[in-house]
């Protein structure tokens, strides 16, 4: 499909004129109440949908790097560079796809969704009947599994990303897209030097695109917060159909995704993950250093590194053979991932631990034979 239409958002006038419209087309909306039509799920992610179906992370295979790990739970008393020298690769588990309401999300402490690739607008009615949606909240409409997008569904990419994410995602074609041209990074830094004291609302570009569109399509743009959506002239209209919506399918609405079962479930499978990556990572480094330390020394009866290891491990081979060590599990782990033979975090969950040491061996032997 060709592009709808490409908007240009990239100064302070630009974005001031839409906000003032968006604030326009919230005072002037006279319904008494809202329906399914009146509202457009939003979602930012840098994933494209694969034959328009979202999947929840648990079905896609990822891999994410941080300090989730026993040596850096251990090792607290080191110095922030030696820390982040021993971060490590782990598949990232959820089971449900989160949308916002009417308003593209904020970034805030529990994530920051600015500059991903793709903003995509969905209609909610279009949802109602194939999703199986566990909460209806403005700030947080959130599904377990797959949610299928419909014809109907629009895209938004900034102009300058558009070919690259083209040549890497050749079925965007086959999407309603409508391109902007945002605010430069040095516009945005320089604004925000010259107004100190401002919150960044002004150079909101992504905000303002959404809006923008949202309102070209029908609907009443809102403001959504981390928790809530910003009280407005119709913001009260989404809470109350939320909870007629969620009645009638005996669900939540306009609850925290936090307090939810899904995400103590999934809480629960990040727990396992983690220690099962823990294991993993401390066979890897016995393996690779050709240790010989007992399993009941380094794991306890729950499955987990005991607290003593990082320590053991520190002794026998000191830390730079250990910062080396995980640098060999992190190639390993990035290049299975490369080659598509790392599991979903669902299969990651169910299966045994991974021999990332034997993998490791079967990468080296074949980069020598193509020598």
């Amino acid at each position: 499909m060709p592009v709808l239409r490409t908007y240009d958002v990239s100064d302070i006038e630009k974005i001031a004129k839409i906000q003032e419209e968006a604030i326009e087309k919230r005072k002037n909306n006279t319904k008494a109440e809202y329906t399914p039509e009146d509202i457009i799920l939003v979602r930012t992610t840098d994933y494209l949908p694969e034959d328009k179906v979202m999947k929840p992370f648990k079905d896609t295979p990822n891999i994410v790097k941080d300090q989730q790990n026993f040596l850096c739970n251990q090792f607290l008393d080191e110095d922030r560079k030696t820390l982040e020298s021993l971060e490590t690769y782990y598949p990232y588990y959820r089971s449900t796809i989160h949308n916002t309401e009417n308003g593209i999300v904020s970034s805030h402490m529990y994530g920051n969704f600015e500059n991903r690739n793709f903003i995509i607008l969905e209609p909610l009615k279009n949802q109602l009947d194939k999703s199986n949606i566990r909460n209806f909240a403005g700030q947080d409409t959130f599904i377990q599994g797959d949610m299928k997008l419909s014809d109907e569904a629009v895209i938004i990419i900034n102009s300058a990303k558009y070919q690259e994410l083209l040549s890497s995602n050749p079925n965007l074609i086959n999407y309603n897209i409508c391109l902007y041209n945002g605010m430069s990074k040095e516009a945005k830094e320089k604004y925000m030097e010259e107004h100190q004291n401002s919150l960044g609302s002004e150079t909101n570009d992504e905000e303002a695109i959404t809006s923008k569109i949202i309102m070209d399509m029908g609907y009443t743009p809102e403001i959504i917060g981390s928790h809530y959506i910003i009280e407005s002239n119709t913001s009260n209209k989404i809470v109350e159909l939320n909870k007629k919506l969620a009645a009638e399918r005996n669900v939540s609405s306009n609850e925290k995704h936090q307090y939810s079962k899904e995400y103590q479930d999934d809480l629960e499978a990040r727990r396992e993950i983690t220690k099962k990556c823990d294991r993993m990572l401390a066979d890897f480094i016995i393996k690779a250093n050709n240790l010989e330390i007992p399993e009941q020394e380094i794991i306890n009866s729950e499955g987990e590194v005991r607290n003593s290891t990082s320590y053991i491990l520190k002794e026998l081979i000191g830390m730079d053979n250990l910062k080396e060590s995980v640098a060999m599990f992190n190639e390993t782990i990035e290049k299975m991932k490369d080659k598509n033979r790392f599991p979903t975090p669902e299969e990651f969950v169910k299966s045994p631990d991974l021999d990332i040491y034997n993998e490791y061996v079967l990468q080296q032997q074949q980069a020598n034979k193509m020598q």
